[in-house]
């Protein structure tokens, strides 16, 4: 088993008892495949792990891609102190090893839901400059008028072009006939519309690849992990594990779900009334959507 440590430029390997260094290119991509055995796992890293894990897959290797969140917990479990590239290689294969069974290997995304993480993922972060440079406008507005012009309508570019992505991204799934049945079905669910639908495409990719809506739930960081010490035993705060782009969808649903429909605004006030606080009452019915949205997609009872 080779552990990958991704940056920008370079890949740091953990093959056998050898810490290795390759380029994050096509060339550097070669000469990992020549010098060294599959099965490969690769820390998630951004999108700069995504090529070389996609050249090692077309070479018919088997490739893991695991959380770097999932990593850096096993390396506190293992009390590791310190931190470089070629330790981070190491863990890594060690995490695999302790993972065993549970990982699941890795197969590209295809042309369509790659391109519609990307639409999507930059429309998020157009739209996010935008919310920010408008909230300026106010003391801009107070403290020098003649510039807040300017400022305006660069907000309102920003925003057109989020928008436009977004465009972009509902015309990439539409022109494929699976990914535009998850989100005709996800939008037939109370909260959810065709933004929240397909940022659960965009960040939750191939859904069928989950064995149950469970599974599901659990990518999405937004179920509780357990706490043992003793007899005692309680449900702590949510894992989040997955992306956070889908918790934040989710949690829109479920602001949206609370508002309309009358079954999830009783579930928020006996929430409440049990003493819950409201962001834990949110997170519960975001939950629940993340739940019925993935049943719904593809057409699970």
């Amino acid at each position: 088993m080779t552990g990958i440590d991704v940056s920008k430029r370079y890949l740091d390997v953990h093959a056998g008892d050898e810490i290795r260094r390759y380029k994050n290119e096509r060339e550097g991509w070669t000469k990992l495949a020549e010098e060294t055995q599959g099965p490969y796992v690769i820390e998630a890293t951004g999108i700069y792990h995504i090529p070389a894990a996609k050249f090692l897959w077309q070479q018919g290797d088997v490739v893991y891609v695991v959380s770097p969140l999932q990593v850096r917990r096993y390396a506190q479990a293992l009390m590791t102190r310190n931190k470089t590239d070629a330790l981070d290689a190491y863990v890594i294969v060690e995490y695999a090893k302790a993972a065993g069974d549970k990982l699941r290997p890795w197969t590209p995304l295809d042309a369509d839901l790659g391109a519609i993480r990307v639409l999507v993922s930059y429309a998020r972060g157009v739209i996010k400059q935008s919310t920010a440079n408008r909230n300026r406008l106010h003391a801009i507005r107070f403290a020098y008028p003649e510039r807040a012009e300017a400022i305006a309508e660069t907000v309102a570019i920003l925003r057109k072009t989020g928008n436009r992505f977004y465009r972009e991204a509902l015309k990439v799934a539409y022109e494929n006939p699976t990914i535009a049945q998850w989100i005709d079905n996800m939008t037939n669910v109370t909260g959810i519309g065709e933004r929240v639908a397909l940022t659960v495409v965009a960040y939750g990719g191939n859904l069928t690849r989950f064995e149950h809506a469970k599974a599901f739930a659990a990518y999405t960081g937004l179920t509780p992990m357990l706490a043992q010490s003793g007899e005692k035993e309680r449900r702590a705060r949510i894992s989040r594990m997955g992306p956070g782009a889908l918790r934040q969808a989710f949690y829109i649903a479920a602001r949206v779900a609370v508002m309309k429909d009358e079954r999830y605004r009783n579930y928020y006030r006996k929430k409440r009334e049990e003493g819950k606080a409201h962001l834990v009452a949110m997170t519960a019915i975001s939950r629940k959507l993340a739940v019925v949205a993935w049943k719904k997609a593809v057409g699970r009872p």
